[in-house]
């Protein structure tokens, strides 16, 4: 019984920390991922009981307290079915789009379409729950002469690196999108705006200067160099669009969504 008890404790133990770790990493909303966090909390404490239970007491009535144990994880596995039926729905509302690609082609993240689905849902739980929402906004510089200069191939190359840079440096549950040629915008769920700036400044650092075409030499080398802005959400006062043209307006940049209403009025 001794060794029963010890191995489940274990077993619990892992499973806590695994979705503890699980859902901080993979789950932006704050909800559903404290409900799995408390959830594992719980976990945690029923193997602490058994442990502590198998290794210092021998006065609890075994049975009746491995009952007690059993029935506190029965209603956590009720609970977990709950939040599992959540995820799910979470899940399919801001990963798919039913029967149309989502990947740009060239630097194989997230294309606009996906883009600017997520970020109205992004941005309607911001308004609806107050959770911190970020967006930043990445351009390279020169991208016309680049592709002028090495071709389509080349500015594809930038393109795909730069993408692949950005999908490292953050979080599983950040976005990143190909915006239009040369220019990503990075959607940030559950990110104070106090937190930007110190991000914008670690991607500016890892990014900026960053070698795309290896010429086999240092002079023939093509390094980029990347303009960067940010914007957050604020309550009820901001969409989708406007996050976006205000990301690119705070680094310099031209705002597209602006520029391409004056193009239509035109």
């Amino acid at each position: 019984m001794n060794f029963f008890c010890l191995l489940a404790a274990a077993l619990l133990f892992a499973s806590s920390i695994t979705v503890v770790k699980t859902a901080r990493s993979t789950l932006a909303d704050r909800a559903i991922r404290r409900g799995w966090q408390a959830s594992a909390v719980v976990t945690g404490l029923v193997a602490c009981l058994l442990l502590h239970n198998q290794l210092f007491s021998n006065e609890v009535d075994t049975t009746l307290f491995l009952g007690g144990c059993m029935f506190i994880l029965s209603a956590v596995v009720a609970i977990n079915v709950l939040l599992l039926k959540k995820t799910i729905e979470y899940i399919k509302e801001v990963n798919t789009i039913s029967g149309i690609t989502v990947l740009d082609p060239v630097s194989g993240v997230f294309n606009r379409l996906y883009l600017e689905q997520r970020l109205n849902t992004e941005v309607a739980r911001c308004h609806r729950y107050g959770s911190p929402l970020g967006v930043v906004s990445v351009e390279i510089k020169d991208f016309i002469l680049l592709n002028d200069e090495y071709g389509h191939q080349g500015s594809a190359i930038a393109a795909s690196k730069i993408a692949k840079r950005l999908k490292v440096l953050l979080r599983e549950t950040d976005v990143v999108a190909s915006f239009s040629a040369g220019r990503f915008v990075l959607v940030l769920p559950d990110t104070p705006e106090g937190s930007l700036t110190g991000l914008v400044n670690r991607l500016r650092s890892s990014i900026d200067g960053m070698v795309v075409i290896d010429g086999g030499g240092v002079e023939s080398s093509v390094k980029i160099n990347v303009n960067f802005g940010s914007s957050h959400c604020e309550l009820k006062t901001r969409n989708g669009q406007e996050l976006i043209n205000e990301a690119f307006s705070s680094s310099g940049q031209e705002s597209p969504y602006d520029y391409l209403t004056e193009q239509i009025a035109n």
